[in-house]
């Protein structure tokens, strides 16, 4: 724009107004717009899961643990660079729906969440954090899940991902208020596994980390998933966009991030219950799981 078109869109009030919505509408050179990629329910099919593992870039893999090919998709996944999370199965609320091996369910006393989780951890090498692998009804639960958070405590260094597949999820708050590095999921890429469905999801996803700075994306091994990222994660750069790891992604969201830990302690007794905050920042793209 030049200097004499500057000016005069300045001499007037309402017309700075109109230069300012002008101004909002025009990409700007050198934003800086990062995403990062989970994969969720590898463990079972290994040619999906090998083919999720050499995904182009630091996209994460969650794997679901006692999967007869758990270990070697971990495994494979570490060499290839990608970060492994726990996919934890976490009690639904879709009562036909079991989350498998591993499980966690809200009945559960506190001690047997924390030996479930133990043992889910130790059975997945290389992770570094954890996300929920359904969980409607579980991470709806305060009391569950300050004995999930208990527990992970429990493991030192370990990030939560709190996959949203309940809009009433209190995962991630209760996570904050136990210290735990805490992300939230954004963007579903393939509720519905078409290509088109999982293009529009994943331009969903490049519009929020445009617009916030930074977005995180869960999708799942379809054939059509991976087509759609092996295309888009090689061209991300022309789109002023950058892949990256959960921990990269900690550190652009921590100043961002309200830590609710106060003096007295965050844990609350197993006969009490947190209060189900309603959670609807992303209720059309959250289905409930």
């Amino acid at each position: 724009m030049s200097s004499n078109k500057a000016n005069f869109l300045m001499t007037h009030p309402w017309r700075q107004f109109v230069a300012a919505i002008f101004l909002s509408l025009v990409p700007v050179t050198g934003f800086s717009a990062s995403i990062s990629i989970i994969i969720d329910d590898l463990g079972h099919r290994p040619r999906e899961g090998e083919r999720a593992a050499r995904l182009p870039g630091p996209v994460v893999c969650a794997v679901l643990p006692h999967g007869m090919h758990s270990t070697a998709l971990a495994e494979l996944a570490h060499r290839q660079g990608k970060e492994v999370i726990l996919h934890q199965p976490m009690e639904s609320t879709l009562q036909d729906k079991d989350p498998g091996p591993g499980k966690i369910l809200a009945s559960m006393p506190d001690l047997e969440i924390a030996i479930t989780l133990a043992y889910n951890l130790q059975s997945v090498p290389h992770v570094m954090g954890m996300n929920n692998h359904m969980g409607s009804a579980l991470t709806t639960d305060g009391r569950a899940m300050a004995a999930v958070m208990e527990a992970m405590r429990g493991h030192q260094g370990l990030v939560f991902i709190d996959s949203v597949t309940s809009p009433r999820s209190v995962a991630a708050s209760v996570a904050r208020r136990f210290t735990i590095p805490t992300l939230e999921r954004d963007v579903f890429l393939d509720n519905t596994a078409s290509h088109d469905a999982i293009q529009r999801q994943f331009d969903q996803l490049l519009r929020i980390a445009r617009r916030r700075g930074h977005a995180i994306g869960i999708g799942h091994p379809y054939p059509e998933t991976m087509d759609v990222l092996e295309r888009r994660l090689s061209t991300l750069d022309k789109e002023g966009v950058t892949l990256v790891s959960l921990k990269q992604m900690l550190t652009l969201t921590r100043a961002t991030q309200t830590n609710t830990t106060e003096e007295q302690p965050a844990w609350l007794p197993s006969s009490s219950r947190l209060p189900k905050v309603s959670k609807n920042s992303k209720p059309s793209l959250s289905p409930t799981y």
